[in-house]
């Protein structure tokens, strides 16, 4: 955050653990984006994009990735070979870290490709992925390179125009 809005966004604290009643109230202001703020989310994909732009010429590829292929936290996107994946995901790993972001959470249908990464990357184990990996609402399955949505359906007996439409909606 510019340090010519620092005082847009401050908060003020009382210490819990005062006993008395009239302990000082003391101002923050803070220096970075807060999660939770509604402006969050738009920020961190804006920042995101101000990379891939900023570091286009020298990362085409990547920060076409980085610019259409990414949502809030997740980058999904792939390669018809190994080889350019690889390629890529180095190259969207380099453009990232210039940024100063570094992509953890590593999953892939193929190991081959996760093979370099360090254990502290992956979503699963390296050797063994059973479960599958939620994302974008869905779960994918790596291993058989599968996406499926679990849907839970009321099993009432009775509906009215209302539950239908509710339970409709949902899926």
């Amino acid at each position: 955050m510019p340090k010519h809005d620092n005082n847009l966004l401050s908060g003020m604290y009382k210490h819990s653990l005062s006993t008395s009643a009239d302990a000082p109230v003391k101002t923050y202001k803070l220096s970075t984006v807060t999660y939770g703020t509604v402006s969050a989310p738009f920020l961190a994909t804006r920042t995101l994009k101000a990379s891939a732009y900023e570091e286009r010429e020298e990362f085409p590829d990547a920060a076409d990735v980085i610019s259409n292929d990414i949502y809030m936290d997740d980058v999904l996107s792939g390669e018809s070979t190994l080889e350019g994946a690889k390629k890529l995901k180095t190259k969207i790993s380099q453009l990232l870290l210039r940024g100063g972001f570094e992509l953890h959470k590593w999953v892939s249908n193929s190991p081959e490709l996760l093979k370099d990464l360090s254990a502290s990357f992956y979503v699963l184990d390296k050797e063994f992925q059973p479960a599958p990996v939620k994302t974008l609402g869905m779960l994918w399955d790596s291993k058989v390179d599968c996406i499926t949505n679990k849907v839970k359906i009321n099993d009432k007996v009775n509906f009215s125009k209302r539950d239908v439409l509710s339970e409709t909606a949902r899926l």
